[in-house]
């Protein structure tokens, strides 16, 4: 009876192992297929879909600017419209115009500024729909003393100016940013810089 079972069970590996081998690479050769197919899936990253989504983007924000004149403190609101082109997954070029405000000052006087500036944007993704971002360039700025209602001298002048935020990540067409932005404002007459700083909220559209 041994002997039988033995033989029995020698009978049943050897029909088995064919079956097994063929369910085995049957198996692992689906497994190959589906891990092939699934690696031609984009990566999902901050950086990889923003980049990927195009090469193109513009962008809105609006936001409160504020300057130190005369040793005071004056805010007003401020926009601007970007427009940038993307290099690789973590840099962009910007371009961006800025309605820098109107700030009403003592004795009847309105500060009016505004401004273009042209830069690099730097990405740091702290996860899949955040990122850092820091921008450093230059800015071509102007700015006029109104007093009562008669333009004042134009001072133009051109220096470097940075930007730091927060991008949030929508969609592969939308971002909204929160930005910082520190300009420069030169007299022309004495030199004086002083800093014009615009705290904003922005959408970033991709085309």
């Amino acid at each position: 009876m041994k002997y039988q079972t033995l033989i029995a069970s020698l009978v049943l590996a050897l029909v088995a192992s064919p079956a097994f081998a063929n369910n085995y690479r049957d198996s692992h050769s689906s497994r190959d297929s589906y891990n092939s197919r699934d690696s031609n899936k984009p990566r999902d990253s901050y950086a990889y879909n923003s980049s990927k989504a195009s090469k193109y983007y513009l962008g809105l924000n609006g936001g409160l600017a504020v300057v130190d004149y005369e040793s005071n403190t004056y805010t007003s609101p401020a926009f601007a419209f970007n427009a940038g082109y993307v290099l690789n997954e973590y840099l962009t070029a910007e371009l961006t115009y800025a309605n820098l405000g109107s700030m009403d000052l003592s004795g009847a006087r309105v500060l009016n500024a505004s401004g273009y500036s042209l830069g690099v944007v730097g990405l740091l993704p702290v996860s899949q729909s955040v990122a850092l971002f820091g921008k450093f360039g230059v800015a071509a700025t102007t700015y006029a003393i109104e007093t009562n209602g008669v333009a004042g001298i134009k001072n133009s002048s051109v220096n470097p100016m940075h930007a730091i935020g927060v991008s949030f990540y929508i969609n592969r067409k939308t971002d909204i940013r929160l930005i910082y932005d520190t300009y420069k404002l030169v007299d022309t007459i004495t030199s004086a810089k002083r800093s014009l700083n615009v705290t904003s909220i922005g959408v970033l559209f991709r085309f």
